[in-house]
């Protein structure tokens, strides 16, 4: 009887813990697009960070959304789609992503593209949940 009682109590503290799954994909011209899915009963905040490898050198943005700045909200089961337009990237030295692959030259780029996520309102608590880098290799174009 004891373990009765027990067992729903442990299904419920495992649907307060945020779980969020992210993928992303070459779009059309020059943007990605991703998929943010909050598979957790409680709503999260999310932040990414995106950065870009030529010949072993990192462009890394950092501002906004995709620069680990700025955060999505994300309610209980929700799918987020957004795409981002690659051509308004700009790093710390203010070189935008156009003109470092137009100095580069690379016939392909390595992108990584990273969320971390938590409970919403936790921010007394500071402990993010990290994914790994996702990586996608595209072939780039001018334009």
């Amino acid at each position: 009887m004891g373990l009765i009682d027990f067992l729903p109590i442990s299904v419920n503290l495992s649907r307060e813990t945020p779980i969020v799954c992210f993928n992303f994909s070459q779009g059309l011209r020059s943007h990605l697009n991703f998929i943010l899915v909050n598979n957790s009963k409680v709503e999260v905040e999310v932040k990414g960070k995106i950065r870009l490898r030529v010949n072993n050198v990192i462009f890394q943005n950092r501002t906004g959304f995709y620069g680990d700045k700025n955060r999505w909200v994300l309610q209980p089961l929700m799918k987020y789609n957004g795409n981002l337009d690659l051509r308004d990237l700009v790093n710390n030295e203010g070189t935008k992503l156009k003109d470092f692959v137009n100095e580069h030259k690379p016939p392909f780029a390595e992108f990584n593209f990273q969320i971390k996520y938590r409970k919403t309102w936790s921010w007394v608590c500071k402990f993010w949940r990290k994914h790994p880098f996702r990586n996608l290799s595209i072939i780039l174009k001018k334009n």
